[in-house]
């Protein structure tokens, strides 16, 4: 289940990060972790709910959402250092039980 928990959340980011990167929004904007992700929480109520290791352990993305659909993904370097690689609204998350096809 964690392989497949972990191959779904890579997926996820590459499209995410190849479908809206370019967005005006999204344009590398950069903090320390406990800054960025303060200000994800105060301005649109989102908190972590995944997070995965990047291949090279040298970074690590997390997916953030909020009640009302909005969402980010973040990446962290191993200094601390926070970038925002993508935002959209309308997220809706997906149950996946084991067995369940991808």
């Amino acid at each position: 289940m964690r392989h497949l928990t972990n191959g779904l959340f890579g997926l996820f980011a590459i499209a995410v990060v190849s479908l809206t990167a370019a967005s005006a929004e999204a344009q590398m904007k950069c903090e320390l972790r406990d800054k960025a992700l303060s200000q994800l929480e105060m301005q649109h109520d989102e908190r972590v709910v995944g997070r995965g290791l990047t291949t090279d352990q040298r970074g690590m993305v997390e997916l953030l959402t909020s009640e009302d659909g909005s969402w980010s993904v973040v990446v962290t370097d191993t200094r601390g250092r926070t970038c925002l690689l993508a935002t959209g609204q309308d997220w809706s998350a997906v149950r996946m039980l084991v067995g369940d096809p991808v």
